[in-house]
């Protein structure tokens, strides 16, 4: 994962990493976190050479289930052929869950950019999707609709149309102006001719979340975002949203991407505007029933979006 380590974490979470460590039977003496991949997790290594490990646990105290979600995946990506991380362990201290993974020795893929590395991780992507979602996968996998992917998917759909009306929350907190609703509408409601399949996404394939070794296959990384819903598009709009807010990737990067995955955009293009401006509405209304806190966050998210797509 890189051998970029900071000098200076919070004692109180350093004091955890060690006794995680300490746990484990692992070095807990020279543990140290990696910097670059802690927004959403602490990242810490522990140990040296051959011998080191990967030791998470969520930043946010509210975030205690994307854990159990990356080691569900973990062990079914190993199975489906997709290297990533091994998970040597997986528990709760002080009521804070952690995973502990294998050590990966490699560069990111941001440093080693290319479009053929987005065409490797769309071949990634591609994998696994076919990767059965099973009875004991994690509810955290699933959206606030349901497990039956079918029916939450219509359910996603239904609820947002529902909201847009002259009361919709989302015109006075300045999301969308009230004279673009039609437009919202209309473009939601095109959503149910789609019929999209449905399965397991990785839900963050960047290059941020690749890491290359010298002598075998790219590995990816971080699967805590992964969710079951409509394919290819799971994997497929983080993507497009990227390039289109950021071009990162870029139009070539972007291009490669899909041919790795097997999709042609052109094919696709109007519905994942639509599923943009789907999402774009879905996490303001989902940070305001559930969690407020990052409602100011969603909020420039989805302005942000739907102005890119031109109805703002």
């Amino acid at each position: 994962m890189g051998d970029s380590l900071g000098t200076r974490p919070h004692p109180r979470d350093f004091r955890l990493a060690q006794e995680i460590a300490r746990r484990h039977g692992l070095a807990c003496e020279d543990i140290a976190p990696i910097v670059g991949h802690g927004s959403v997790n602490h990242v810490w290594v522990t140990g040296a050479g051959a011998a080191r490990s990967v030791i998470r646990f969520a930043i946010d105290p509210l975030r205690t289930n994307e854990l159990e979600v990356e080691a569900w995946c973990l062990d079914k990506a190993s199975t489906a052929g997709i290297p990533s991380p091994g998970v040597i362990a997986q528990g709760c201290l002080r009521a804070v869950p952690y995973l502990i993974e294998t050590f990966v020795q490699g560069a990111s893929g941001n440093e080693r950019r290319s479009p053929e590395l987005w065409r490797t991780l769309g071949s990634y992507a591609r994998t696994v999707h076919s990767i059965a979602v099973t009875d004991d996968a994690p509810a955290a996998l699933f959206s606030r609709f349901g497990r039956d992917l079918h029916e939450a998917w219509k359910g996603h759909l239904a609820y947002n149309v529902a909201q847009l009306t002259p009361a919709d929350p989302l015109i006075a907190l300045g999301v969308y102006p009230a004279g673009k609703q039609e437009r919202l509408r209309a473009a939601l409601t095109e959503l149910n001719d789609a019929d999209p399949a449905f399965g397991l996404c990785h839900g963050d394939l960047s290059l941020r979340n690749l890491l290359v070794p010298d002598t075998c296959d790219p590995v990816l990384i971080d699967w805590g975002s992964a969710s079951a819903g409509p394919l290819p598009f799971g994997d497929l709009l983080p993507a497009v949203r990227g390039h289109r807010l950021i071009d990162d990737p870029s139009s070539a990067e972007l291009e490669a991407f899909a041919v790795g995955l097997g999709v042609r955009l052109e094919e696709c293009w109007n519905t994942l505007e639509s599923l943009l401006l789907l999402d774009a509405l879905d996490l303001v209304r989902w940070a305001i029933d559930q969690r407020p806190d990052r409602l100011h966050d969603s909020i420039a998210a989805a302005r942000a979006c739907i102005e890119s797509l031109g109805c703002s």
